[in-house]
């Protein structure tokens, strides 16, 4: 029962999980065992002092065959200064090929087994050591295995986060859905696929930090904390009550995850701009995000943090504009021309990336930290109340909260279009 625990097997979903893993990690040790076999033939009975280098190329050629068939993720992560899985992911790899390599030059040379059921031995061997040490050693990051498909995508999180959200301020009758909406897919792009997070160890030194200095959307970080394990998803239904811990505008007293209360805007960034700072002071290796509004832009605060971020070289901050065009209660343009957003962000010395702020892949190759000694800033062009046809775009749905036909609309649509 301990095992099947270990192996995260509690339910039948959580077996065929399983099976499908164990198939994918056990073809890397189907191939380390074919060109283990390879070596052994032409390094080994032809001619062993070349045996060292066989080793050496079949290492070389596991990591790749690795990196194909399983965690180009692991790659990607290793982009943002994690050097720490990115070795693990070669000693894991390249290990359990000289492993393979070892164990079939023993096999036959030592204890006299045949040519031809040494490798058969070996393979039964390899694919359940490599899948083993696959799981609980190499790919461990933030506590969560990477490349295991029982975690949420990023799109898998924002679909929750938007379904939460509807909830939460359906029963609260709380304002702010359509921006809720509209930063859903950056949130869960960043929790699900950008940040080292430890929902076991909030605080844990090495986590890196995000700010909503648009604090009105806190429903979104919320939900994405509480679908990634910080606290119980059952008290998102106490969302803007009396006594609950779950303000309207985000607050960090008592909510693990949480690393500043926000709501008086152009403040958060600021704060955020500061933590990039102790950080760069203290040698960290974390990174801080801030996500503010484009009528957030309209503070005075945001752009003298804008200076001091860029004559401080802080590249470890990445702040991101949830550029949805609305403000309020009317258009951006309306009430505080913001002309080429973009141009105003390089003109302050930044690095600046312009997105679809819904499109995933683009987000995390926004995200992913840039090749800049820059403090970098993502315009992310969003929509609001993205995800519900209705509220799409709609000046009204920064105030109102979903009730009656509108709530059960917003559900229906979401369940219909869930992926």
């Amino acid at each position: 029962m301990n095992l099947l625990s270990k192996l995260d097997i509690n339910s039948k979903e959580d077996f065929y999980r399983f099976v499908k893993q164990f198939t994918k990690f056990g073809m890397v040790g189907v191939l380390n065992s074919a060109i283990s076999l390879g070596i052994y033939y032409a390094f080994v009975v032809f001619n062993p002092t070349l045996y060292i280098i066989g080793n050496t190329v079949g290492f070389v050629v596991s990591v790749l065959n690795a990196y194909y068939w399983n965690n180009k993720y692991v790659f990607q992560k290793s982009e943002q200064g994690h050097l720490k899985t990115i070795s693990k992911t070669f000693m894991a790899y390249g290990g359990t090929f000289v492993l393979s390599t070892a164990l079939l030059y023993v096999m036959v040379e030592y204890l006299g087994i045949s040519k031809v059921f040494a490798p058969i031995i070996n393979l039964i061997i390899t694919i359940p050591l490599n899948f083993l040490i696959n799981k609980f050693w190499a790919f461990k990051v933030n506590k969560v295995i990477i490349g295991d498909e029982s975690l949420m995508t990023s799109k898998e999180l924002a679909w929750k986060i938007r379904r939460d959200a509807i909830e939460m301020t359906h029963i609260s009758n709380g304002s702010h859905i359509g921006s809720i909406l509209s930063i859903a897919d950056i949130v869960a792009v960043l929790y699900a696929t950008i940040m080292q997070i430890y929902p076991d160890d909030p605080a844990n030194d090495k986590r890196d930090r995000l700010i909503l200095s648009k604090g009105h959307a806190g429903a979104a970080v919320y939900s994405a904390l509480a679908e990634s394990g910080f606290f119980p998803t059952e008290e998102l239904l106490t969302h803007y009550a009396n006594g609950s811990h779950l303000s309207g505008h985000v607050s960090h007293l008592g909510v693990p995850g949480v690393e500043f209360s926000t709501g008086s805007l152009g403040h958060g960034v600021c704060i955020a701009a500061g933590m990039a700072m102790a950080a760069k002071y203290d040698r960290k290796n974390h990174r801080i995000f801030a996500i503010i509004g484009d009528g957030e832009c309209d503070e005075g605060s945001v752009w003298e943090m804008a200076l001091f971020a860029n004559q401080s070289e802080l590249s470890n901050l990445t702040v991101i504009v949830d550029h949805n065009k609305i403000q309020g209660l009317d258009y951006c343009e309306n009430i505080m021309k913001l002309s080429d957003l973009a141009q105003k962000w390089k003109a302050f010395g930044w690095n600046v990336l312009e997105i679809d702020g819904h499109n995933h892949e683009q987000l995390v190759q926004a995200l992913i930290k840039q090749p800049t000694e820059k403090p970098t800033c993502v315009i992310a062009h969003t929509t609001k109340g993205k995800g519900i046809s209705f509220m799409e775009d709609k000046i009204v749905w920064h105030y109102r909260a979903p009730q009656g036909d509108d709530y059960i609309h917003a559900v229906e649509e979401l369940e219909e279009n869930k992926e």
